[in-house]
Formats: structure tokens, sequence, C-alpha cells
């Protein structure tokens, strides 16, 4: 079992005590997530539950983004909430601008073939040296420096 599966499960627990039913509901539908994905692939480690974590932040996102655009009437704040408690579970990940500072003069990805190319090197680059970046932030910091 991973780590982070035993950390959800013992968040859960306090969150019964505490009665805190907004965050064991929360925890409990990725719980279910993680544990029905486990089962088609007779695996699962701290990444892919990660990977379902940011599945379901982006989700209450677009929601968000989406009613705001249509002027929707009452408090939106239960939603942002929901996402405070995806992120306890999210990674930290540099910022396009700090990836850029980290990647600034770097020959490889400079006289690279093409952003994707320079994309792929740079990603190599960050797990390499364990740090968490989004894909889509390193293509956009790679785009930015070759441009």
């Amino acid at each position: 079992m991973c780590e982070l599966i035993g950390t959800i499960k013992d968040r859960i627990v306090k969150c019964i005590k505490e009665g805190n039913t907004f965050e064991r509901d929360i925890l409990k539908t990725v719980l279910g997530e993680v544990e029905t994905a486990q089962s088609r692939t007779g695996k699962m480690n701290d990444e892919g539950v990660i990977k379902i974590f940011k599945k379901f932040k982006q989700g209450v996102e677009d929601t968000i983004q989406l009613l705001e655009k249509e002027g929707a009437e009452g408090d939106l704040s239960y939603l942002r909430v929901e996402v405070e408690v995806y992120d306890k579970y999210i990674p930290a990940t540099m910022g396009v601008e700090d990836i850029i500072g980290f990647l600034q003069g770097k020959d490889l990805i400079i006289n690279s073939k093409s952003d994707g190319q320079a994309t792929g090197m740079a990603m190599g680059m960050f797990k390499r040296d364990g740090i968490a970046v989004d894909g889509k932030d390193v293509a956009e910091a790679v785009k930015q420096i070759r441009n």
C-alpha cells in the first residue's frame, strides 16, 4: 500500500472524530476512486493518488469558473474549501517564472530542434533532480525561453 493511502485513511478517521463530515466525504470519494483504479491495475503508488486528487480538483475549479462566468447566484465558498482539501494532498510545484529561472541559459533547451524536444529534456532534468513541476508549466516556460 502506498503511503498516501494510509495518510488519507488516517485523516478520514480524524475527520469522523472531529465531526468534519465535509472533508470526510471528500476524502472518502477520493479513496473510492483510488480503490477502483487500484482494482483495475492491481497497484497504486503515491503519484497515482496525486493524479486522482488533481483530477477532482480540476473538476471543482472548472465548476467554479463556469458558475462565476454564468453569474450564478449563491455562495461558492464550499467549492473553494473543497479545492483547499485537495491542495493538502497535492505537492506544490514550481511556477512558470521559477521554471524559466531554472532553465535560463541551458544550451540543451535553447539549441533543441523544437519546443517539444526542449520540453522533454527539461522534464528529464526536473525528474532527475526530484523537482515537482507541472508539464504544462514547463511547456510554457520553454516556449517563452525559446521565443
